[in-house]
Order: structure tokens, then sequence, then C-alpha cells
């Protein structure tokens, strides 16, 4: 369900709502860095889980500040290739948000954006394209890698994203009164949706 011109919030004025269907980090509380330090050892853990249980995404191609990464297709499944940017810890280059861009089965896109624990989920991620109106991405559940938020994207807002410069996200720490803020870089989107699709067609 997309939910469109949901109500403004403090953090995100005029902010069009989005419900289910690089590098730069504020870290300020230390409970929030304590949770970081906890999904850390979760993707850990998560990922090696993930490798012994199928063959993980291998990156292919780099588009500028996106990766190109795709999974072998199976008897069962089809090729799966997603583009994606992950944001790191600079000290310890342990990894606290993802955001992977994916072709949904209807042709639109879908992102799907991998967040930390110790966030006010009912605030979901506000993203700004460069200086634009906001548009917020409700958060789907949390799992032992952390906070999902996933949606596809209207076409306005892809149109403004395969222009835009940069994309940030920012998300509210848990009953802390302070905030979590990454930036992406979107020049290599537009080529990097275009290579999906070519792949798609395979």
């Amino acid at each position: 369900m997309i939910l469109v011109g949901g109500a403004p919030t403090d953090r995100a004025p005029r902010a069009d709502r989005w419900a289910a269907g690089g590098t730069a980090l504020s870290l300020q509380s230390l409970p929030f860095r304590l949770c970081l330090a906890a999904l850390a050892a979760a993707l850990l853990a998560g990922t090696a889980k993930a490798q012994s249980e199928e063959q993980p995404p291998q990156v292919i191609e780099r588009l500028q500040e996106w990766m190109l990464a795709c999974a072998p297709g199976t008897a069962d499944l089809p090729l799966r290739c997603e583009l994606f940017q992950e944001m790191t810890m600079r000290d310890t280059g342990q990894r606290v948000f993802r955001l992977a861009v994916r072709l949904a089965t209807d042709g639109g896109v879908e992102f799907a954006a991998l967040a930390p624990f110790g966030l006010n989920l009912r605030d979901g991620i506000t993203f700004w394209i460069d200086d634009g109106r906001p548009f917020i991405g409700e958060f789907l559940s949390c799992f032992a890698t952390g906070c999902l938020s996933r949606f596809i994207v209207p076409p306005d807002i892809l149109a403004r994203l395969e222009r835009g410069s940069k994309l940030t996200a920012v998300m509210a720490v848990y009953d802390d009164g302070e905030s979590f803020r990454v930036q992406l870089a979107l020049p290599g989107l537009s080529d990097g949706l275009g290579r999906l699709r070519a792949l798609a067609q395979q």
C-alpha cells in the first residue's frame, strides 16, 4: 500500500509517506553507538548463515558510487540483480546502512533500505533528493541484520532520483532527540537501472 501526502512531522514537513509494497554518518548518542555495534555483530552472523544456505550476490560492475550485484539463477529462481550502496563506520569499517534498488515484478523500481537498530520506527526514514520535497519510507519490520524499509518508488520520485545529485536519508534515534543521517551519491543510478532492465531480459 502507498500512502500519498501523509501527515506532516516535525522532522520532515510536507513529506510524502510511502509504505511497504559516500559515506557520511552522524552518530551522537552512546546508546545508539552500542546498537550499531550489536547490528555489526548480527550482520556478520546473518551473512555467514546466508552463505551456508545459498550463494550470495556477487558484485559484477561498478557504476560510479553504485555497485551492481547479481545472484545466479536456478531452476526455480531467475537471475536476481540489484544496485546498492553501503554506509560504513570510518574507524571500524562496520556496515550500518544499506540501500538496494531492484526491479519489481510489475516492472517498477523498489527501494529496500536496511537501517540500524535503536531508531524511532514510527517515523520511518525521511529521504531528500538534493533540496527538494522529502518523502518517507515506512519500516516493515526488524530482523537479525537490522530494520527494513521497502517500497515501490513512484514514477515522479524516480524521475527526480535519476536527475539528482545526492540522496539524504535521516532517521530519528529512539527516545533520544538526536538523528542518524547518511548521504548517497545519485550519479550512476540512471545507467544502473538501464543495466538492471537489460539483465532482466536475459
